[in-house]
């Protein structure tokens, strides 16, 4: 998977710049501290949700949440990274760069939504929620709103301007938190998917207004000339990427249910809301990697080498920890939960230090706009997990997804390191 850097690359870089280092550690922290904070009140969403409906309920609607995101991010394609990568050096288009990218992914995500919600009604019962025309809109919608929401907060990180990010989503958590004590007892799945998606549209309308008519003007003016140079060639190729990641990440709680049952998606639902809570670390940080890297290329290889030896320690510390209070973190969800999940809980973490290594192999190849690079990372996961994880849970159940995730990331993380192409220069 090794991937030849072009000639320009090859001068000894200079050593990051004060306010380079300052930009990614600041956007970086920001979106850390975003992660943590939403993560802490999803925690609590899927606190009362345990508590306010049956295991089976929660496990049809953490699948639905799961779809959605899955079919949210596909129809982004490969926008996120394209808003991080081209958005800082894009001038006088990075507007219309902005608004063809929503237009896109509004499109797509309305058909995919569409579709989705008629056909998984047919394949298997734990999606019989959406049965019916109201259901069919409503998740198209969701879906929809779900890509505008995430593909704002890429805009802002492309801008330098991550430190907005924390306070819209804490906003939207808190809200979304509050919907759903205000619903009470007894809600079913659809009703926690809108409590989901409900308050991400009410945000919507102020922020992208804010970033489209006076942020995006602003950085227009502070930039000298554009370079949207590759662009067509680097979002086919992160966007093939992107699609098969899916396979290997959000569409697991979806297996989860067609393979086991309802019940055991409960329990697999929450266990991997607390693992892709410590995955974010990695992918937040990555994001400021990927936006740093994009406003000087010289500069990427000692960027990067700085932030993974940040990161691995971290997710490695907060691992460890979450592995030993595993049995805690599941049971403060109900003792169903402790006695389904605490073994999956502890694997899916395992697998998020390799899977930390291979999300920064990979915002490091969208810095440098090498999108062969990237498929070949996610082609890797894409390959592995789901078919280990079909395999594995028939004689392990929840254990044998674990162990299909904690290996696949451990191996790819492996080979994404060996073949690292961005070396720091020594002069």
């Amino acid at each position: 998977m090794s991937v030849a850097l072009p000639e320009a690359q090859q001068a000894p870089a200079p050593a990051p710049a004060p306010g380079a280092r300052n930009h990614l550690l600041r956007n970086g922290i920001a979106l850390v501290v975003n992660s943590a904070i939403s993560s802490l009140l999803g925690a609590g969403y899927w606190f009362v949700a345990a508590h306010h409906a049956d295991q089976a309920t929660v496990g049809q609607a953490t699948a639905l949440v799961a779809a959605l995101t899955a079919l949210s991010t596909i129809s982004q394609l490969s926008l996120p990274g394209v808003l991080a990568s081209f958005l800082p050096r894009a001038g006088h288009s990075a507007r219309w760069l902005v608004i063809r990218a929503y237009t896109l992914a509004l499109s797509i995500s309305a058909v995919l939504g569409a579709w989705f919600a008629l056909l998984a009604p047919m394949l298997d019962d734990g999606f019989a929620p959406l049965r019916g025309v109201g259901p069919l809109l409503l998740f198209s919608a969701s879906v929809a709103i779900w890509s505008i929401f995430a593909l704002q907060d890429n805009a802002l990180t492309g801008l330098r301007m991550a430190v907005w990010v924390p306070l819209e989503n804490i906003l939207y958590s808190a809200i979304k938190l509050g919907a759903l004590i205000a619903l009470g007892s007894g809600i079913g799945a659809l009703a926690l998917l809108t409590t989901w998606v409900v308050p991400a549209g009410i945000a919507l309308i102020p922020v992208s207004g804010i970033l489209l008519f006076r942020l995006l003007p602003r950085h227009a003016e502070g930039v000298d000339g554009e370079d949207l140079g590759g662009l067509r060639r680097y979002f086919a190729g992160d966007s093939v990427g992107l699609i098969l990641s899916q396979f290997a990440t959000t569409l697991l709680p979806v297996l989860v249910v067609i393979r086991l049952d309802t019940h055991a998606a409960g329990a697999f639902g929450i266990a991997w809301m607390l693992a892709q809570s410590l995955d974010l670390v990695a992918v937040n940080l990555g994001m400021s990697l990927t936006v740093e890297g994009a406003h000087d290329e010289r500069r990427l290889p000692t960027l990067l080498r700085s932030m993974q030896l940040r990161v691995l320690g971290l997710v490695t510390v907060l691992a460890a920890g979450g592995i030993v209070l595993a049995p805690v973190l599941m049971g403060f969800f109900g003792d169903n939960y402790a006695d389904d999940g605490t073994d999956v809980l502890r694997l899916l973490l395992l697998g998020s230090i390799g899977r930390s290594v291979t999300v920064l192999a990979i915002c490091a190849a969208r810095a440098g706009r090498h999108p062969g690079r990237i498929i070949a990372l996610q082609a890797s996961l894409a390959a592995l997990i789901p078919v280990a994880a079909w395999l594995l849970a028939g004689p392990w159940g929840l254990a044998g997804v674990g162990a299909a995730w904690a290996a696949a990331q451990a191996i790819v993380a492996i080979g994404a390191f060996a073949t690292e192409p961005y070396k720091p220069h020594r002069s």
